[in-house]
């Protein structure tokens, strides 16, 4: 497999939680792999990081939020040279009734509320569940702001 370096990405994402013990993720799939990340997506340039959360989530999951403070930084590089930085953001849903609707972008394919006690135990993209599941203390998030992530194939 060629090595191809190209300039880092750079995705935002929004972590949603709700009722102080889920949080929303959206299923993509991959050469036939799913897997599950927070919805969001890449920065157009001259975009501001926390505008271009809002408008992901809303191209995503058809859901307006606020955007709130920095979640955490994490990084990953494959063994390609694809290289993508993700900035995650705390965001809070507009209004406390909307439900996540697919259908805006192809490679979302489903969208649900999960558990964060949980987030280690699945094929979550970057791959930090494990530090957030840990880090939720039933009412925050405590962990740490670059989370450096070592490349994982899908398995």
């Amino acid at each position: 497999m060629a090595t191809e370096y190209t300039s880092p990405r750079v995705r935002v994402a929004a972590c949603i939680v709700r009722d102080g013990s889920d949080v929303l993720l959206v299923q993509h799939e991959k050469d036939g792999r799913a897997y599950w990340l927070f919805p969001g997506g890449g920065v157009d340039a001259g975009e501001h990081l926390r505008d271009a959360a809002v408008r992901e989530v809303q191209e995503e999951v058809a859901l307006s939020v606020k955007i709130g403070g920095l979640l955490f930084v994490a990084e990953t590089i494959a063994p390609t040279g694809r290289h993508v930085i993700h900035v995650t953001f705390l965001a809070e849903l507009l209004s406390a009734n909307d439900e996540p609707a697919t259908g805006g972008d192809d490679r979302v394919k489903a969208a649900s509320w999960h558990a964060i006690q949980e987030l280690g135990d699945l094929m979550f993209l970057p791959h930090v569940g494990g530090v957030l599941a840990s880090g939720w203390n039933g009412t925050e998030f405590s962990v740490p702001s670059f989370i450096p992530c070592h490349w994982k194939e899908l398995s």
